[in-house]
């Protein structure tokens, strides 16, 4: 009885899937179309930002002041304690 009460539920599913795939097929192809669509305006973005990154990045470096000449002239780093190191004579 078991078996065919399960035949007969996979045989309803399988004729609704049937009766419904000229729907599903429009809905998919809206969503790929809506896809395709987003995924176009996201790179267009993302370049868009890259680019204006570069330019302010470029006008920044080009624009600062800043040269090597300015840094501290000790061959030490700056996060470095330059300290020297004396030994005593042990007694």
């Amino acid at each position: 009885m078991n078996a065919i009460i399960s035949i007969i539920i996979s045989c309803v599913i399988f004729f609704l899937i049937i009766t419904m795939l000229p729907y599903l097929i429009w809905l998919f192809i809206i969503f790929a179309i809506v896809a395709a669509i987003f995924n176009i305006y996201r790179s267009y973005k993302i370049r868009k930002m890259n680019e204006q990154y570069y330019q302010d990045y470029h006008q920044e470096e080009q624009s600062s002041s800043y040269t090597y000449t300015n840094q501290n002239k000790s061959s030490v780093d700056s996060d470095v304690i330059d300290v020297e190191f004396t030994e005593h004579p042990e007694d």
